[in-house]
């Protein structure tokens, strides 16, 4: 593949993936986005084609596969460079998934991977979403946690999957 210099040959690159949902953050200049990954440490998580997941920029997309709370899905966004803290990100959010009508609510703080996340919970058409915004290194990650299908609320042992992700350069 060709050097990609700015965002509009970057959007065809990145943007493959079809559907994709708004989030806060658009197209970033590619020489100055460093390359980031994540994983999942949990039992009975498993791959998603991230062109399934309507997310911009996914670097990590797995399934809850079995037992309680099975159906409930993660995506994390690639790391960008941020000066933000945690809460200005989650603050933001909120503040837009508002401006459109959805009742969002910021739900606190945690660590992550051994830095500081903070959160939002809504309820958008049949699933109930938490995205969680971690900055590590100098760099804002954006994890999206859904319910499966048809959630009143966030199965725990979907949420548990938190405590198992790591972010790395």
């Amino acid at each position: 593949m060709g050097k990609v210099r700015r965002a509009g040959a970057m959007t065809v690159v990145l943007l493959g993936l079809a559907g994709c949902l708004p989030t806060d953050s658009g197209p970033a200049d590619v020489a100055t986005t460093p390359a980031t990954a994540a994983s999942v440490l949990a039992d009975d998580w498993e791959p998603l084609d991230g062109s399934a997941t309507g997310y911009w920029n996914a670097i990590l997309a797995e399934e809850l596969t079995t037992g309680e709370g099975a159906g409930s899905r993660i995506v994390i966004q690639e790391g960008i460079p941020s000066t933000m803290s945690v809460r200005d990100h989650r603050d933001r959010r909120v503040l837009e998934l508002e401006g459109r009508g959805i009742e969002a609510v910021a739900i606190g703080e945690r660590m992550i991977d051994g830095a500081p996340a903070a959160g939002l919970h809504f309820r958008q058409v049949d699933r109930v979403y938490e995205t969680w915004y971690v900055v590590k290194g100098g760099l804002r990650y954006v994890i999206h946690l859904q319910s499966h299908e048809s959630a009143a609320q966030m199965n725990e042992r979907a949420r548990d999957v938190l405590a198992h992700i790591q972010l790395r350069r």
